[in-house]
């Protein structure tokens, strides 16, 4: 359990944190991300140069354990429902698993995340 030294309100807790029904919940509510596990359909057409599109995740595990997602923190650091896709954005770092091109970097100044931090404070 996160220790959350008495803040209540909103905040962005790390996705392997939350609870089992809040994860599974993100799952089915972030349609976009592009993991091991999950390929949307943006990422099925090739991109206009013909290159396929980078894997982001190397699995949901490694997408949730890389993603802040919007919670609210309750009394006595019970998780609140997160808000859903589309009214609070979640902040992912991507791991690239199968790695960038120098192409790739270029565009999106793309790194790999080595760590996110547990939680913060914020307004969501």
């Amino acid at each position: 359990m996160l220790d959350f030294n008495g803040y209540t309100g909103p905040a962005m807790v790390r996705g392997d944190l939350l609870p089992p029904a809040l994860q599974q919940d993100a799952k089915r509510n972030y349609l976009h991300r592009f993991t091991g596990d999950h390929r949307p359909l943006w990422s099925k057409k090739p991109r206009d140069d013909g290159r396929p599109y980078p894997l982001q995740f190397a699995s949901d595990s490694d997408w949730l354990a890389r993603t802040l997602f919007p919670v609210t923190i309750r009394k006595g650091g019970r998780l609140g429902e997160h808000t859903k896709a589309g009214r609070a954005h979640a902040h992912s770092s991507p791991t690239w698993p199968e790695g960038l091109d120098a192409k790739d970097s270029a565009m999106a100044g793309a790194t790999i995340a080595a760590t996110v931090p547990a939680w913060h404070e914020g307004h969501i």
